[in-house]
């Protein structure tokens, strides 16, 4: 007669049709968003990351220290206009994909962005 449900079996299956619907849209926006707003050269950032951490003779970093930074940036610079926008789509769900996710969502397309720049072949290449 009555039928139990797993509550975040439920919220899973919603969060991954969510993704699955609406995913490519919200990449998208992203996408537009950082190639517009993010003038600075994912390469030009990674080299004078390295520099300075070449310089302060720092004994442990790597690219997880380089992205938390980068993601710490992107949300105090740019977090709240992003969020504005992404509010204003008819499709936009605050339950089903946090601002976390969008900010991590927001490095990829920063980092894939520049190297799908710098990987489009040259048409006076042969």
């Amino acid at each position: 007669m009555s039928k139990v449900i797993n509550l975040d079996q439920f919220r899973r299956k919603n969060r991954k049709a969510y993704l699955a619907k609406y995913s490519d849209r919200l990449d998208k926006l992203i996408s537009t968003f950082v190639m517009t707003h993010i003038d600075t050269d994912f390469r030009q950032l990674a080299s004078d990351f390295l520099t300075g951490k070449y310089g302060s003779n720092e004994e442990a970093w790597d690219y997880v220290d380089f992205r938390e930074l980068l993601s710490e940036a992107i949300d105090q610079v740019f977090g709240d206009m992003l969020m504005d926008l992404i509010k204003t789509q008819h499709w936009y769900d605050r339950t089903m994909i946090s601002r976390d996710e969008i900010i991590e969502r927001s490095i990829t397309a920063y980092v894939l962005g520049h190297q799908r720049v710098a990987l489009v072949p040259s048409p006076w290449r042969k």
